[in-house]
């Protein structure tokens, strides 16, 4: 499975969504001081670790501290291996499921998106993960 793209919406100096794709490679963040290369990888570990102390007061930008931050991860997965088979079958089903048995899936087509927000309150955040599906619908997993 490789990642292919990160989008970060509501998270330290985004205010605003950011899309960046990933290409084949080696891939390198270059840009000026406070252009957001260290809060990118920020988001990219926010999503991928399940134990990622999240803090509103430094994870949310001053001006929006009433929303909460979202990463969304695209992979392209080969199916190669038993696992990624298995994870694009249910991912297929759950996505006709959602679109009402449209066959034009975005895991028929090898691609898996997974979303990590929190949400919650100052005292009580909660962190949810979930695949997304083509156009619409989760599946949750909360944690708190």
């Amino acid at each position: 499975m490789k990642l292919t793209k990160i989008e970060v919406k509501i998270f330290r100096s985004f205010f605003d969504p950011a899309a960046i794709s990933i290409s084949e490679g080696m891939n390198a963040l270059v840009g000026p001081n406070n252009s957001g290369k260290s809060n990118l990888i920020r988001a990219l570990r926010m999503a991928l670790d399940p134990n990622y102390e999240f803090n509103p007061f430094e994870d949310v930008p001053n001006q929006r501290l009433f929303a909460y931050p979202r990463t969304t991860l695209t992979f392209q997965c080969s199916g190669d291996t038993a696992k990624e088979r298995t994870l694009l079958k249910y991912l297929d089903e759950y996505e006709k499921s959602v679109l009402a048995g449209n066959s034009n899936t975005s895991a028929s087509k090898g691609i898996v998106r997974l979303v990590v927000t929190y949400r919650g309150n100052q005292q009580t955040i909660t962190r949810q993960e979930y695949f997304a599906a083509r156009g619409g619908g989760d599946r949750r997993e909360t944690r708190n």
